[in-house]
């Protein structure tokens, strides 16, 4: 893409990583972002990151996009991380595949329950995940 002509409007506004730019919008929408919160993410203006995500950007291009390129890839390490987290075992883990172990055995049904936040819903994927007949739909 060719970058924006000068004109008296737009003199100051420079070229920047296209590519880029599109990445960031790409994460801004992923993650429900509004403009503010995704400037604090890379430490910028509300105004910065809307004038760079709207292709008018007339400051440190540079300075922004190397910003812009470490939350890229923190948010690509992350993922990384997340998605190993989800396999490793653990005790909630170890009870939930117990306890869907004796249900299936049985060919009962179920009620798994407890405290918000301790990895039962990870635990089921998992589960899940090494067991493909538990998660037909009948």
């Amino acid at each position: 893409m060719t970058p924006p002509t000068a004109t008296p409007a737009n003199d100051r506004v420079k070229p920047i990583d296209q590519q880029l730019r599109q990445q960031l919008q790409k994460y801004k929408d992923r993650e429900s972002l509004s403009l503010k919160d995704l400037g604090k993410r890379i430490d910028a203006s509300e105004a910065m990151v809307s004038r760079y995500l709207s292709d008018r950007f007339e400051g440190d291009v540079g300075g922004i996009e190397l910003k812009i390129r470490d939350l890229i890839k923190l948010d690509e390490m992350r993922a990384l991380v997340i998605q190993e987290i989800e396999t490793f075992p653990t005790l909630v883990t170890k009870q939930v595949h117990n306890a869907l172990e004796l249900i299936r055995k049985n060919s009962h049904v179920g009620l798994i329950f407890g405290d918000a936040g301790v990895g039962k819903s990870r635990a089921i994927q998992l589960y899940t995940s090494k067991n493909p007949l538990s998660s037909r739909s009948h």
